[in-house]
């Protein structure tokens, strides 16, 4: 698996279209919950911004959604 996480010590700053991730998503009121999605959509210039973000068509919902690259785990890259 990939070293690259959330909350771990090094952080995402680009992930190419293609890349295999975990999904976490927090309530608060229950544990976090992971699915498996795959990255559609990734700009350079927005992950240069304050939240940078990407679109991730989630695997277990069949829906296509933006996530904050702090809440992704890449499980598997393309080089890109």
């Amino acid at each position: 698996m990939d070293s690259e996480s959330y909350f771990g010590d090094k952080e995402l700053k680009y992930v190419p279209i293609g890349t295999l991730v975990q999904i976490k998503t927090v309530d608060f009121t229950h544990a976090p919950v992971y699915q498996i999605g795959i990255v559609v959509e990734s700009n350079k210039e927005n992950t240069e911004t304050l939240f940078p973000s990407v679109m991730v068509y989630n695997l277990e919902t069949k829906k296509t959604s933006r996530q904050f690259l702090g809440s992704l785990k890449v499980i598997s890259k393309v080089d890109g």
